[in-house]
């Protein structure tokens, strides 16, 4: 259905803005606003009440915006209109509370647009009869008859190109129209894109798209997936551009009464750093979700709607898994992320659901529990849900991915367990104190050598297969781990008896490549364990080797109980997030609680030094070369900030950002505010200071939820962009 429209005249104040600013009848205006700088306007809704329409509805559309394009290269408007006063609607940025207020309390304003970075803003005024719609309770309108009685058919608005973010001028096309019924999102000039029937909801235009097509104004191309086929059928696997999104889309049908529905999305990565998201269409913020309603997904619902822990743990098996969820469309959004990374990613999507009481009649797994010979999927009916059981001491992991090796043998403990790993591979080494009597109040001693290319990581959990986000100690997660290297795993993580795991992942990101290993593991203090057979050196490189474990162990004794505490800073690294709040903030309608991090005139004045690998410059101990934040190497030219009080040594972004939340040192914790001699937080009035999150190429803006909220942007300012 086509809803007939007519064009609104803008009236600009006159005195405050130019003359040339006015609009005229069944034109479209092009504004042109620097940055910083508002363009007011204002228009008389009866001229469509006269024609017996009661919706108006405004549109901003930044002219000059590409797909893919940078945000550093966009501008940052903000749409807002209210029914006429005196004054125009303005707003202003509380940064203790890092949310967005407006004047007067009635403006509206399109906060998905602003928070999301999209080109397209879009307000809708309900201007129906009021008398009826008071009638019928409608909160909206008692206040609407409020304005009407007090400000009449005058609304006054304001398009603000916020400088908080980027520096650019806003080339805009402005227009408003009036409908007689719910209008629909237009961003290029046609109702729902053309790809799609605009429908009234409850009141509201929603754009019903065609098959392929999804978001609010059907403008995204979004691929069907079928339900159980891993996708691309053709065994090639989906290709995605940096920072670049695809999306995909499925209709999960009603269920049968007393039935609920399962869905399980799985992506198998190969290259780049993708991010999966899962997303009801319906959902959003007016229904106490999160994101836009009837949008796809956006860097918003991170926190809510995407598979978090794959990402930051380096992963390459992704999914998501809803269980008693509910019919209708779904979105699947895939986006390239290239803070760390910057390569194309490939990967296979496979999209699953069923209506068989949340999977309890036929089970189902993610990846299928890697197949029958590691495991089997099977229903976990007190919570709803199915599980992978694997074969006793074979495998183990979430889905029986990794293989299970016991140190529990004389031979062992004389040469070690060896073992090869495939990228993106995990091992497990499974010891238990029974074997190692003296661990529970010595610790254990771990001696690891490999070679290859690869890239391990080594850490312990007990009673548990461990990942990044759940280890009880972190042994090594550095590229540049030196081979072989001893790591001491002490008494109080070895507190309890019974079984531990040694969790040797090969992560497949900044290399491609397999490796092979030795472990030798040996209880208490001092070790006489004998380096494995398979390690020949010379005298002079033993005695090198000798001399950098020590250094490596003094470092080891004072960081392991510390490196523990490491994950809880990838949770923070987005869930501390003042700017993509939303974008990826938590549902619900919580307060945000007030900035504490480390004051930036403070993190200004901390030394920044580049590091070089061989000749002047600053370096490391010979041992570390890793950058504890962001688990990448230190190559030459890095920018590095040096942490006076403890000395320890980060990239200047990484610990950027880790001081925006806190005001101690990542590592040893040690505090930076007193050695810097800083005071409380400012306000700088420039918040990109505020913005920051390693995890995502998104440039972070305040919202006015309570959550902390996220946006789509693709910002070069971001604290993992080159310097």
């Amino acid at each position: 259905m086509i809803t007939m429209i007519t064009t609104v005249v803008f009236v600009a104040r006159l005195g405050a803005v130019k003359a040339d600013t006015l609009l005229v009848i069944n034109t479209d205006k092009q504004i042109d606003v620097a940055s910083g700088s508002d363009f007011e306007f204002s228009f008389d809704i009866s001229v469509c009440s006269q024609q017996g329409k009661e919706y108006i509805q405004v549109d901003l559309y930044d002219n000059g915006y590409s797909y893919g394009m940078d945000t550093s290269q966009r501008p940052d408007p903000m749409l807002m209109i209210a029914r006429g006063q005196t004054a125009y609607p303005t707003a202003s940025y509380n940064a203790d509370w890092q949310k967005w207020s407006w004047r007067p309390t009635w403006a509206q304003k399109d906060e998905d647009g602003y928070e999301t970075f999209r080109p397209y803003h879009r307000i809708v005024i309900d201007n129906r009869a009021c008398t009826e719609q008071c009638l019928n309770g409608d909160n909206v309108c008692e206040d609407n008859c409020e304005m009407v009685k007090s400000y009449g058919d005058i609304f006054k608005g304001v398009v603000k190109n916020v400088n908080f973010f980027t520096e650019n001028r806003l080339n805009g096309n402005l227009r408003a129209r009036c409908s007689s019924t719910p209008p629909c999102p237009e961003p290029d000039g046609n109702e729902c894109s053309n790809k799609g029937e605009c429908k009234n909801i409850d009141s509201v235009g929603v754009c019903s798209c065609v098959v392929g097509y999804g978001d609010v104004a059907c403008d995204k191309v979004a691929t069907t997936l079928p339900n159980g086929e891993q996708q691309p059928v053709d065994g090639n696997p989906f290709l995605l551009n940096e920072k670049m999104w695809d999306y995909y889309s499925f209709e999960v049908p009603p269920t049968p009464v007393g039935s609920e529905s399962t869905i399980i999305v799985e992506l198998n990565r190969l290259f780049g750093d993708p991010i999966l998201f899962v997303k009801r269409a319906a959902d959003g913020k007016a229904n106490g979700g999160s994101g836009i309603a009837y949008g796809v997904p956006s860097t918003q619902d991170f926190t809510t709607m995407a598979d978090m822990n794959s990402f930051r743990s380096r992963l390459d098996y992704h999914h998501i898994e809803l269980t008693n969820a509910d019919s209708g469309l779904y979105y699947v959004g895939v986006f390239n992320n290239n803070q760390y990374l910057k390569e194309v990613s490939k990967y296979y999507l496979r999209a699953r659901w069923n209506n068989n009481g949340a999977g309890v009649e036929t089970p189902m797994c993610p990846f299928d529990c890697f197949g029958d010979s590691h495991g089997t999927c099977d229903a976990d009916i007190p919570n709803g849900k199915s599980v992978c059981t694997c074969e006793v001491n074979s495998y183990g992991g979430e889905y029986c991915q990794g293989k299970v090796i016991p140190f529990d043998t004389d031979d062992h403990l004389a040469s070690g367990i060896d073992g090869v790993i495939a990228p993106g591979e995990w091992n497990y080494i499974q010891i238990d104190t029974a074997f190692f009597p003296d661990a529970t109040k010595d610790g254990l001693r771990v001696i690891f050598s490999y070679q290859g290319n690869g890239h391990p990581l080594l850490i312990v959990k007990y009673n548990d297969y461990p990942s990044y986000e759940n280890a009880d100690d972190i042994l090594s997660s550095s590229r540049n781990m030196r081979s072989p290297t001893e790591y001491h795993i002490p008494a109080d993580i070895m507190s309890r008896s019974g079984v531990y795991y040694i969790g040797i992942l090969n992560i497949n990101y900044y290399v491609h490549d397999g490796f092979s290993y030795n472990i030798v593991i040996n209880a208490g203090k001092s070790s006489s364990t004998k380096l494995p057979n398979f390690i020949s050196v010379s005298l002079v490189m033993i005695f090198s080797l000798f001399v950098c474990m020590l250094i490596a162990l003094a470092k080891r004794i004072v960081q392991n109980r510390q490196l523990a505490r490491m994950r809880a800073l990838r949770a923070a690294q987005i869930a501390a997030n003042p700017e993509l709040a939303f974008t990826f903030g938590g549902a619900g309608n919580r307060r945000i609680e007030p900035f504490r991090g480390t004051p930036q005139n403070v993190i200004s004045r901390i030394p920044i030094v580049t590091f070089r690998d061989a000749g002047d410059g600053p370096k490391l101990d010979d041992c570390d070369y890793s950058c504890a934040v962001c688990l990448d190497e230190f190559v030459n030219g890095d920018r590095l900030r040096q942490l006076t009080l403890c000395g320890h040594q980060f990239h200047t972004a990484c610990l950027d950002e880790w001081l925006g939340q806190h005001d101690n040192c990542p590592l040893c914790r040690a505090p930076v505010v007193g050695e810097e001699g800083g005071g409380g937080a400012e306000d700088s009035g420039n918040h990109r200071q505020q913005q920051q999150n390693v995890e995502l190429t998104s440039v972070f803006r305040p919202s006015n939820d309570e959550n902390t909220n996220n946006d789509d942007r693709n910002d070069n300012s971001s604290p993992y962009s080159v310097v």
